[in-house]
């Protein structure tokens, strides 16, 4: 491998960042109230049928876990080729999308 050019990260070295994330949603509090708000508060609990009601929490968890895996191998892919700030920059854009959503949220 030519100096300069950052190594591919390895299949564990993968697995390792998509376990933190998944780790981080699932112990993260915030995550559970972000879905139930957005569940609730647009009114989607109120029109489901039980068989609906499970099939639309599987394929939240599935979209959940789909997004998991994606940015588990954006990270693991990426970070050593991105500037330090982009963590800071990354951090406001997100916390700026979920103020966003709860605007929506409470406006509707």
């Amino acid at each position: 491998m030519p100096d300069g050019e950052p190594a591919a990260p390895n299949r564990a070295e993968l697995v390792r960042t998509y376990g933190k994330f998944l780790g981080l949603t699932i112990i993260n509090p915030l995550t559970v109230v972000y879905f139930t708000v957005f569940v609730v508060g647009l009114g989607i609990a109120d029109t489901l049928r039980p068989l609906q009601a499970v099939v639309f929490v599987a394929s939240a968890f599935g979209a959940s876990l789909s997004w998991q895996t994606l940015l588990a191998a954006i990270g693991a892919t990426a970070r050593r080729r991105l500037p330090a700030g982009f963590r800071v920059g990354a951090t406001v854009a997100g916390n700026l999308i979920v103020l966003a959503l709860a605007v929506v949220v409470v406006l509707r």
